[in-house]
C-alpha cells in the first residue's frame, strides 16, 4: 500500500509539472517511478498517465492547440511506437535505467549551463522526433 501511494504521489508531481510547464511529464515520472518499480513497467505507467493528462490538457485547450501542425510528429511516433515496444519488452532492464540515468544527466546539464541555443528547423524534424519520442 505505500509503494501505491508513492506511486500516486510521483504521477501527481509529473502531472503538476506537464499542465503548469507544457513538458516534463516523463522526465518527472519514469526516473522516479523507475526507483520503486521496475523500469519495464515504469515506462509504460509514465506514458498510459502522461497520454490521459495530455488529453484531458488538450481539451481544455483545444482552441489554443493548431492539431495541423501536429501532423509529422504524430506520423512519426506512429511509426516508433512499435519499434518502442519491440525494445522495451525485449531490452535489459539495467541497460534501460542506465540509458535513462545518462540521458536525464545529460538533459539536466545541457539546459543548466544554457550549452543549447533556440534554432529555427526544417519542418522534416518532426518527423524524427515524433518517431524518437
Amino acid at each position: 500500500m505505500e509503494r501505491f501511494i508513492i506511486i500516486a504521489v510521483i504521477i501527481f508531481a509529473a502531472s503538476f509539472t506537464q499542465g503548469f510547464s507544457g513538458f516534463g511529464f516523463a522526465l518527472v515520472s519514469i526516473p522516479l517511478l523507475s526507483i520503486f518499480i521496475d523500469i519495464k513497467h515504469a515506462i509504460p505507467l509514465g506514458a498510459l498517465c502522461g497520454f490521459v493528462v495530455n488529453i484531458v490538457l488538450a481539451i481544455q485547450l483545444k482552441d489554443h492547440i493548431k492539431f495541423f501542425e501536429l501532423k509529422q510528429i504524430i506520423v512519426g511516433a506512429i511509426i516508433g511506437i512499435p519499434v518502442g515496444v519491440f525494445f522495451l519488452s525485449s531490452a535489459d532492464h539495467e541497460l534501460l535505467k542506465s540509458i535513462l540515468g545518462i540521458f536525464v544527466l545529460l538533459f539536466v546539464l545541457l539546459t543548466s549551463t544554457k550549452f543549447i541555443k533556440p534554432v529555427q528547423l526544417n519542418n522534416r524534424w518532426c518527423y524524427l522526433s515524433g518517431l524518437l519520442s
